[in-house]
């Protein structure tokens, strides 16, 4: 089995951008590939020399991508589609496009962080500073009481961030999966995520003149979380016994407003427009909540930082 690269939102936008850049200049792809190694950092420096030994024995671009560890599964089956339609410029936008706007949310999300992160690391070197002066603690017990738990909470969230890469890469655990769709806000974010990532395969799909059927089991496939995707798979079974595309999704973890939409796109012969116009709702509501979620995670910050300062004083 391929492993797969842990790069970042950003790194993935900047690689679907180049790509596309040269595919809009019709260079070929053997001429195109040197050209990427050369601007790439050096864990895709060798992906992509892997790749280009591929496509140099006569392998399809999506098959030695994926091979190589440069596509995630579900990318590379729409850089086939697209390839065989014609259309790979397009899907290289749009990739580049998907990345992007997820890169600057969790830009935005961190800058958020800044500002109270700072001040508990300041709360909590601070806080003990009174015990180490008037002798109760030693400079062990200082360090103890100040490197040891900033040095737990960088691990904490250097770990969340390294499982958050992994879950875009490898199939959720379905324990985690449950947990996680169980915590508030960031349950619905992740519910909001997934089906943004659904829709815009399945627009993508379509697009290229996928059938429904194959296009539904497609788009399903690219869904991380499995108790989401559990539901999404059951949708192509539908659409072959006969069902529209909306009565196929109508048991999904899609609201009814978004099954209407999708209704509308099938009947005026417009479904992969409608469900473009879904994406960007979708994105415009993720972008709510995580203002929503990055404007209360500073007030637990703060929280902890009183009752750090708070258990220091009682504790001298």
């Amino acid at each position: 089995m391929p492993r797969f690269l842990l790069l970042g939102s950003r790194a993935r936008a900047n690689l679907y951008s180049q790509f596309a850049t040269l595919e809009r200049s019709g260079i070929p792809l053997l001429q195109a590939l040197p050209i990427l190694r050369k601007q790439a950092p050096p864990e895709v420096e060798r992906s992509l020399k892997q790749m280009q030994h591929w496509v140099q024995q006569g392998m399809a671009l999506a098959l030695a991508g994926r091979r190589s560890g440069l596509f995630l599964p579900w990318e590379a089956r729409l850089i086939q589609v697209a390839a065989e339609a014609g259309k790979l410029q397009t899907l290289f936008g749009r990739l580049q496009q998907h990345y992007a706007l997820r890169s600057q949310r969790l830009l935005k999300f961190k800058s958020r962080l800044v500002y109270p992160l700072a001040i508990l690391a300041l709360a909590v070197f601070i806080g003990p500073a009174p015990a180490l002066l008037l002798g109760h603690i030693g400079p062990v017990g200082y360090l103890m009481r100040t490197a040891v738990p900033l040095l737990g909470l960088y691990l904490l969230i250097r770990l969340l961030l390294w499982r958050y890469r992994l879950a875009s890469l490898t199939e959720q655990p379905v324990g985690v999966a449950v947990v996680g769709l169980a915590l508030p806000v960031i349950g619905n974010l992740m519910r909001c995520q997934q089906r943004r990532d659904f829709l815009a395969s399945l627009a993508l799909l379509l697009e290229a003149g996928v059938p429904a059927g194959e296009a539904l089991k497609w788009a399903a496939d690219s869904v991380g979380n499995p108790v989401l995707r559990a539901g999404y798979q059951a949708a192509p079974a539908r659409v072959e016994a006969g069902a529209s595309v909306a009565q196929a999704l109508a048991n999904c973890d899609i609201d009814s407003e978004a099954l209407t939409l999708i209704e509308t796109g099938e009947r005026s012969g417009r479904l992969d427009e409608m469900l473009w116009y879904e994406v960007r709702r979708l994105d415009e509501r993720l972008d709510s909540r995580l203002d929503t979620l990055a404007e209360w995670t500073p007030r637990v910050l703060y929280a902890m930082v009183v009752g750090f300062v708070v258990s220091s004083i009682v504790s001298v």
